[in-house]
């Protein structure tokens, strides 16, 4: 049982709900965590790549200075009168680089020289003017690498940092603090390449990253750097937890949040099954209460109430309608019952027989005219009958039936007259169910007129619509009548002392809807009625 109820509850609507929003969100979460991890880990490589070139070129710059065969770098851009200012300011002031920095919102040209074994670095302002002038000891070059090294790696911390400057074979010239970068030894990097790599080496039994860059100078000689990447990545690692943190949390508080609203979209749901467990033959008044679960369950309630009260009155119908045939049936299976017994007990002779059978006959052809007319009328309705559809013309159809219940007019002394457009009136139909419905409405008009009453057949072409109107001066409808004469077997008050069944108008009625027509009319008590029959034409 209680495997039984569990796999039920998997199959449930809430639980699917909660499952794909969990999915939904997990998948959405992890995308947007890919992208942003990447794009933030970009960034900060980024940062990193800045500041160490940044170290690189002064190193390099630093480098060309004190290289006797070298040239000025940079020169070009820098005023002709700045220079000249600059050279005469030292005696033999030999210029190898220049730029541009900016302090204090204010640009100064900065010029790098050697004279007489020093190395100055001079700033000048916009005007030539001398703002500061730095001074220092040439030294060789492996000493004034290091001090370099010594400088920059301080400055980031030697720990963090370090450099190196190689020949052309690879051999090491200088180098910075090494103390902190003994697992380089291990994790040789490639010194015949430039340009910048991310390189992992194992330190104190765990991997770290580092980001390097291999600068080859004119002379063939290379210089490279590298700086640790653990804060940038330990950084990454607390977002990444914050992330999942975020993502436990808000996954929680969603599933709980989605699964309380698919449970009370389902009440609605709950509700429709609660009131149709409820319901049974002998009691259709339930309904469903209309909620606020949204308006799709709202819809599906007014649906299934709407439904509920169609099965009702279909219910009630075919009650009425089972009581209207065992009356209708009754009566001439009576009179067959009594006719025999009548035969049997008079002890007619053969002419008495013969006529007992004829009055039986005619009695079970009005039987076997119910049935049949019963059975086609539900087959229009629910459309199970086919339809011998072909092009039929309505001119043709009326002038028929005038001249078939012209005999009969006659007989009552009615005024019956036809009125016909000049040019055919053609529609696609059954010709046989046509011509049936037509007739059974005169027949009703002729025979609930009095005589020398007026009873009209006229046909009109309306738009792409055809209408067959079919007048009459007889006794009328009452309003309590009008809404159930299409109804089947339901006869009018003031009609029941005429012959019939009441399945006339019920069965021309379903031949109109078959056709994707209708019928409608109009009545007064006492003055007559008028039955519009509107069909659409071919």
């Amino acid at each position: 049982m209680f495997l039984k109820k569990r796999n039920n509850f998997f199959k449930t609507v809430k639980f699917k709900i909660t499952l794909l929003y969990f999915v939904l969100f997990v998948l959405s979460f992890l995308f947007l965590f890919g992208f942003t991890y990447n794009s933030l880990e970009q960034y900060l490589i980024s940062r990193i790549d800045e500041r160490l070139n940044r170290s690189m070129n002064r190193i390099a710059e630093r480098l060309l200075v004190i290289d006797e065969n070298s040239s000025g770098k940079s020169l070009k851009n820098i005023p002709e009168k700045i220079m000249t200012k600059t050279r005469t300011l030292m005696e033999n002031f030999v210029i190898k680089s220049a730029g541009t920095e900016r302090v204090n919102n204010q640009d100064y040209f900065v010029f790098l020289g050697v004279t007489h074994s020093m190395m100055y670095e001079i700033w000048m302002d916009q005007n030539g003017d001398l703002y500061k002038i730095n001074g220092r000891e040439l030294l060789p070059e492996a000493e004034f690498l290091e001090n370099e090294f010594i400088d920059e790696a301080h400055f980031y911390g030697t720990d963090h940092v370090y450099f190196l400057f190689m020949d052309t074979k690879g051999s090491l010239i200088a180098n910075s603090d090494m103390d902190a970068w003994k697992d380089l030894e291990d994790n040789p990097f490639p010194r015949d390449e430039t340009g910048l790599k991310t390189q992992s080496i194992s330190h104190e039994n765990q991997h770290l990253k580092i980001r390097v860059l291999n600068m080859r100078l004119s002379d063939r000689r290379v210089l490279q750097g590298g700086i640790k990447l653990s804060e940038e990545y330990d950084l990454l690692s607390k977002i990444s937890i914050l992330f999942f943190s975020l993502l436990f949390i808000i996954m929680l508080s969603g599933v709980i949040f989605s699964w309380i609203i698919s449970g009370k979209a389902m009440a609605g749901i709950k509700r429709v099954v609660k009131i149709s467990n409820t319901i049974d033959k002998e009691n259709l008044s339930y309904r469903v209460a209309v909620g606020n679960e949204g308006e799709e369950i709202g819809e599906l309630v007014e649906s299934f109430n709407s439904m509920l009260s169609r099965i009702e009155k279909l219910v009630f119908e075919l009650k009425e309608i089972s009581d209207n045939i065992a009356h209708d049936l009754r009566t001439p299976l009576t009179r067959i019952r009594g006719i025999i017994e009548t035969t049997v007990n008079s002890k007619a002779d053969t002419s008495g027989y013969f006529s007992a059978f004829g009055e039986i006959l005619e009695e079970c052809d009005r039987l076997v005219n119910i049935i049949n007319t019963m059975l086609e009328i539900t087959q229009n309705e629910t459309a199970i009958g086919k339809l011998d559809r072909k092009k039929i013309s309505l001119n043709s159809i009326i002038n028929e039936a005038y001249k078939l219940f012209l005999p009969v007019a006659e007989l009552k002394n009615i005024n019956f007259t036809i009125q016909l457009q000049e040019n055919d009136v053609n529609i696609h139909g059954d010709l046989t169910k046509i011509q049936r419905m037509i007739a059974n409405i005169i027949d009703n008009a002729i025979k609930f007129t009095p005589n020398k009453g007026d009873v009209g057949i006229s046909l009109i072409k309306k738009n792409d619509q055809a209408l067959i109107i079919i007048t009459d001066t007889g006794i009328g409808i009452s309003k309590d009548d009008e809404k159930h004469i299409f109804e089947r077997f339901y006869r009018c008050e003031n009609s029941r002392f005429l012959t019939g069944n009441g399945l006339g108008l019920s069965l021309a009625s379903s031949i109109a809807k078959i056709h994707d027509g209708e019928i409608r009319f109009t009545s007064k008590m006492n003055k007559g009625s008028s039955f519009t029959i509107i069909l659409p034409l071919y």
